[in-house]
């Protein structure tokens, strides 16, 4: 089947195309002013055509099968879609018929919308307008970054488009959008955002920081971001700059507080990226390794809230390398001599359910000076959900990851190790079904001095742990217990977790904020198999306080089935 993909710019959906069996009839619709894509078309020897006008592409396209578009600026005509055997799709990163439009990230995080998600659609000359094909949620965490939500977008967008293609669902009507009421998409009215309240405005200048400087314009310089936000009754009639003793300014609000954090002389990614361009590696550890690029010949990176990691190759193996980038200046020493006193003590005790890593204290010179990094092993397992889903059915496989769990757990506890952010995204299963737990961010080590607590994942913790100040060594505990559930269910009922299971949870925080009127609480209580794990899990939720719950190993024991 001939596709072509009509675009404005590099994407991992292109990526995910280019480099699958649909490339063979693959062509490139660039939509760009640059030249970025035509090196796509070089690496992968695909087909590449550049806009010149509608009419000109109406006649390159008749002998095409598919149209897929995906980040495209410009209003398919009629006449080019019809010119396609089947019509076309469109990837759209929102749960239409909700948030329309070229660009609905603003829109969501405006509305502090938690739920996204990417629908892929017929296409239609109207835009987000024709029969959904298939869509499917993720979950936006209050105050995550843009770059992490779009990741998600990306990613689900990938398996969506490959669920399409495999399965033709192209050929399908689909679902008609049911119409919602038109309100206009937000503004950027400065007076409006000023008036929000305190959670919500921090939410907003998480997902867009350049908004700081232009609700406060009598702030030194343009780097800042938020950090975290506490609600208070401040005395203030309105939202101002206030400067704390130690000189470090925060937004003081009406209801509350929100803490900025000086980026200043803290390097972006742009900074990261244009030091390795110039060959400003200076660790002994990593100079001569080679960095992967993308197939447009960027650097290829990946984002989180706190960190950009760039896949890179050191004698004929493959690492991670980690550099900060959502940390203030003064917490950049405390957090390097954290985690070297962490590496030593797993590498000391025989840890090694961790993911190895390696602090490199001055690992890069930026312009904003000599920056350090962590340089890890490269994860290719499979995570926990991906695991599960792949060996439902295989009671012996389940079977031993439930008892390993349960033993990595436990050594945790002997051990005073709090990772603080445990769910299955952070947990890996690798070729030889050992598991193996990511994100170092926060682990702490009872032994060592407290650390602040940032919360996780909001679908694993419990809904005490918002008002931590620092982590307890009790933190994991709820989480854990509910990891296990996901893996008992999975083992003891696979159709019971292929019903519950959504993009690999079974549980949202709302199951603990409610388990009385839970479905998935309901569900649990009317098997018998699941008496115990029902009660434990009702008995954590109505704790009120973290250290009532027990730890797993006091819970459950292995299962030993063979």
């Amino acid at each position: 089947m001939k596709i072509a993909f009509l675009t404005h710019r590099y994407s991992e959906v292109l990526n995910f195309l280019c480099a699958s069996s649909w490339s063979r009839n693959l062509t490139i619709i660039n939509f760009s002013s640059d030249g970025r894509l035509e090196r796509i078309k070089d690496a992968f020897n695909i087909n590449y055509i550049r806009f010149a006008s509608w009419e000109r592409l109406r006649i390159d396209l008749q002998q095409t099968d598919l149209l897929i578009s995906y980040k495209l600026n410009r209003i398919i005509p009629e006449s080019i879609i019809s010119s396609s055997r089947y019509g076309g799709i469109n990837i759209h990163p929102s749960l239409l018929p909700h948030y329309p439009g070229i660009n609905p990230w603003f829109e969501m995080y405006y509305n502090m919308e938690l739920k996204g998600g990417v629908t892929i659609h017929k296409l239609t000359e109207r835009p987000d307008a024709g029969n959904i094909l298939i869509q499917s949620p993720f979950d936006i965490e209050k105050g995550e970054p843009l770059a992490v939500a779009m990741e998600n977008a990306e990613n689900t967008a990938i398996r969506l488009l490959g669920e399409v293609l495999n399965n033709d669902l192209y050929l399908q009507e689909g679902s008609a959008q049911t119409p919602l009421p038109q309100n206009p998409s937000p503004s950027i009215d400065y007076d409006t955002l000023m008036n929000f309240e305190t959670g919500r405005l921090w939410h907003l200048l998480r997902g867009f920081p350049k908004l700081i400087y232009h609700l406060f314009p009598e702030l030194e310089h343009s780097f800042y971001e938020v950090g975290e936000y506490v609600e208070a009754n401040t005395g203030h009639d309105s939202r101002g700059i206030v400067i704390r003793n130690d000189g470090r300014p925060f937004i003081c609000c009406k209801d509350g507080y929100i803490s900025l954090y000086d980026f200043s002389r803290m390097p972006m990614a742009s900074d990261y990226i244009s030091a390795i361009e110039n060959g400003a590696i200076v660790s002994p550890q990593i100079i001569g390794a080679e960095f992967e690029r993308n197939i447009d010949g960027c650097y290829r990176y990946l984002q989180g809230r706190e960190a950009i990691v760039f896949p890179i190759h050191i004698n004929g193996r493959k690492k991670a390398l980690r550099f900060l980038k959502n940390i203030s200046t003064d917490k950049i020493e405390p957090y390097i001599e954290r985690l070297t006193a962490t590496a030593q003590y797993l590498s000391g005790n025989n840890i090694t359910h961790f993911a190895r890593f390696e602090v490199l204290p001055s690992a890069i010179n930026t312009p904003k000076g000599h920056m350090p990094a962590i340089m890890m092993d490269w994860d290719d397992g499979e995570s926990l959900s991906e695991y599960i889903n792949h060996h439902l059915g295989d009671k012996e496989a389940l079977s031993r990851l439930a008892d390993e769990f349960i033993r990595i757990c436990s050594t945790n506890h002997c051990h005073g190790i709090v990772h603080g952010d445990i769910h299955p995204g952070n947990i890996h299963i690798d070729s030889n079904g050992k598991i193996i737990l990511l994100d170092i961010d926060h682990l702490w080590i009872q032994s060592s001095r407290p650390v602040k607590d940032y919360g996780g994942n909001r679908n694993y913790q419990h809904p005490l742990r918002k008002d931590n100040k620092y982590l307890l060594k009790e933190a994991d505990y709820f989480s854990e217990l509910i990891i296990y559930a996901n893996i008992y269910i999975a083992l003891k009922s696979p159709e019971l977790y292929s019903e519950l299971c959504t993009d690999g949870n079974i549980f949202t925080e709302n199951d603990y904020i409610s388990p009385e009127s839970s479905p998935v609480m309901k569900r649990l209580e009317e098997n018998k198999d699941f008496a115990i794990l029902h009660h434990q899990i009702q008995k954590a939720c109505q704790s009120t306080d973290l250290r009532e719950i027990s730890p797993l190993e006091q819970i459950f024991y292995p299962l030993n089935i063979t």
